[in-house]
């Protein structure tokens, strides 16, 4: 479930940064990152499912979370580092 809200914030975070919603394998490769980073051991089907969920999350929640962790702060960042390599 937190994977998802991670999700959630992400696709918050497209939308409003990007202007636009997230592909579907930059979903994929988001959501492995932090499944890999957590250290979990995952299989296809759990994509889909934590896409599922995050899709579905409630979306005062999911505003909560990003207030509190300040995670579009540190996708800004990732982005900025990522722009700046290419």
């Amino acid at each position: 479930m937190s994977i998802a809200l991670q999700a959630a914030a992400y696709m918050r975070w497209m939308e409003t940064r990007k202007g636009v919603s997230p592909s579907q394998s930059d979903m994929r490769r988001y959501i492995r990152g932090w499944l890999d980073a957590e250290g979990y051991v995952y299989s296809s089907e759990d994509f889909k499912v934590i896409d599922i969920l995050a899709l579905g999350m409630n979306i005062d929640m999911v505003h909560t979370f990003i207030t509190e962790s300040g995670i579009f702060e540190q996708l800004d960042r990732a982005s900025e580092a990522i722009s700046v390599r290419r």
